[in-house]
């Protein structure tokens, strides 16, 4: 027993080993010391003595077993202090750069919305308006804040064609799809527009989470188009004109050319005649009687004729 009480006062620091060996030489000195009893006292009274020194012992041992077991836990709260300190350090520095990072994000996305070249909505599941970028309010003539927790019927032009638009949109959209259309839209001031309208839920397969509509608005490409095919129906009416009038001035060259030659035709053939008639009255002598003659004046007033026709074209 004494030696496991030495060990322990041995882990502890010197001076409290040495102040407890005080307090026990002077609480428990011999009595002889004072009383200079003999020694058969302590013969007398050995078990009751052992039992005390025993029980000092015991205390001795709880007290020092206590006093570690409290140093073991406050180095342990000290550590736990210091490690928790160290995680609180460490989750603020991340958060901080989790904010910087979402912080940085917000800005990128906003800088695209704000310059997007298209109009851009994005609507919740009662198709109410939670944010729009400068280009809707553009094309619509509304101001943010007069879209922005409102109904999208506003730019609509019927309730009828909001009702319609929806039935039609949002059971592709609910099954992860992306619905698209051609859509008549009402500015502010009640004038019409046509837009290319596309939508897709934020989260595919979940449309409680909101959808995303990009509009753009296709009116004057739609006038450039209709006024190019005007342009180009009545190029192809200029250019079958243009071909008529080529037919129309080659015909009519032939038809002055045959008109030109029947005058020289018709009097080759009246010579020829009048020959042919001489010939006859004459007797029938000379190259103009007979069948000779008729071939002979025929062929002169053909060729007569050609000549005829080739100084007119000419």
């Amino acid at each position: 027993m004494g030696i496991m009480i030495a060990n322990c006062a041995a882990s502890m620091p010197c001076r409290l080993f040495y102040l407890r060996l005080l307090f026990l030489f002077l609480v428990f000195r011999p009595v002889s010391v004072e009383a200079k009893t003999p020694f058969s006292f302590y013969a007398d009274h050995r078990a009751p003595a052992w039992t005390v020194v025993v029980c000092l012992a015991g205390l001795t041992l709880v007290v020092v077993a206590l006093f570690r077991n409290i140093n073991r836990r406050k180095k342990v709260e000290r550590e736990l202090v210091l490690a928790r300190e160290t995680l609180e350090v460490k989750v603020r520095e991340q958060a901080e750069e989790i904010n910087r990072r979402l912080d940085a994000s917000r800005k990128e996305i906003e800088a695209l919305l704000d310059n997007s070249p298209v109009a851009i909505i994005y609507t919740d599941t009662r198709r109410v308006i939670r944010r729009v970028n400068p280009e809707l309010a553009r094309l619509s003539g509304y101001l943010p804040e007069e879209m922005i927790g409102r109904s999208s019927r506003n730019i609509f032009t019927c309730q009828e064609q909001f009702d319609a638009f929806g039935e039609l949109a949002y059971p592709i959209i609910m099954e992860g799809g992306m619905y698209e259309t051609e859509q008549l839209f009402c500015r502010k001031d009640g004038t019409k527009m046509l837009c290319r309208v596309k939508g897709r839920s934020v989260v595919k397969d979940d449309v409680t989470r909101g959808v995303i509509w990009i509009i753009e608005d296709i009116t004057r490409s739609r006038e450039e188009e209709r006024e190019k095919l005007l342009l180009t129906q009545q190029l192809e009416q200029m250019q079958r004109y243009k071909s008529l009038n080529v037919m129309a001035g080659a015909v009519a060259h032939h038809f002055n050319n045959i008109m030109m030659a029947v005058p020289g035709q018709f009097g080759a053939h009246r010579a020829a005649v009048a020959g042919f008639l001489q010939g006859k009255k004459n007797g029938g002598s000379g190259p103009e009687s007979g069948s000779a003659g008729r071939q002979y004046f025929f062929v002169h007033a053909d060729l007569r004729g050609a000549s005829s026709a080739g100084q007119a074209n000419g």
